[in-house]
């Protein structure tokens, strides 16, 4: 395809990093992907992950368009940003999960 990337990929219709292959012309080349990923730890948000497979942008005429590809091929991330400026902290809600009643 014109704008599109192509790349050897893990997975199938059944697993976390989805990719269903196609059974037509071209055997089990993956026709689809998990084009964004975000892991975030609960317990420590500032841990948390995220990976974009193409690039923050995904405008196919930046030349920044696959600059997180190779990053999300092979399982990499890059941090988020969880600081939050002191004035936006009054705004924030908190949810509590409640117990059983």
């Amino acid at each position: 395809p014109m704008l599109g990337i192509r790349s050897p990929v893990g997975g199938d219709q059944y697993t976390p990093n989805v990719a269903p292959a196609n059974m037509g012309p071209r055997w089990f080349e993956a026709r689809e992907h998990p084009s964004y990923r975000q892991v975030v730890d609960m317990a420590a948000p500032e841990k948390s992950v995220f990976i974009a497979g193409t690039g923050q942008g995904g405008n196919p005429l930046s030349d920044e368009y696959r600059a997180h590809h190779d990053a999300w091929l092979h399982g990499r991330y890059v941090p988020m940003q969880m600081d939050v400026p002191p004035q936006r902290v009054a705004s924030l809600q908190k949810l509590v999960p409640s117990g059983p009643e």
